[in-house]
């Protein structure tokens, strides 16, 4: 299963750049990706390396709580 997210500029554009809307956009992609998190979970529990694409979705996703973090402050 892969997950592809068009980029924020995307939905800026089309639904305003706005709080809302940049929140609304990483709290989707946290959502979108929370599978990757169980995964990681199984690779780690079966002693199997963790994929590099799985590794690059964990920064994102750190990234975008890190956004989140700063919207609601």
């Amino acid at each position: 299963m892969e997950f592809n997210m068009a980029p924020i500029e995307v939905y800026l554009n089309d639904f305003g750049d706005n709080n809302e809307t940049r929140l609304a956009y990483y709290k989707t992609y946290l959502f979108q990706t929370d599978y990757i998190v169980s995964k990681i979970a199984e690779y780690t529990y079966l002693n199997k390396p963790i994929e590099e694409k799985y590794r690059n979705v964990l920064e994102e996703r750190e990234k975008a709580r890190e956004e989140i973090r700063k919207l609601l402050s």
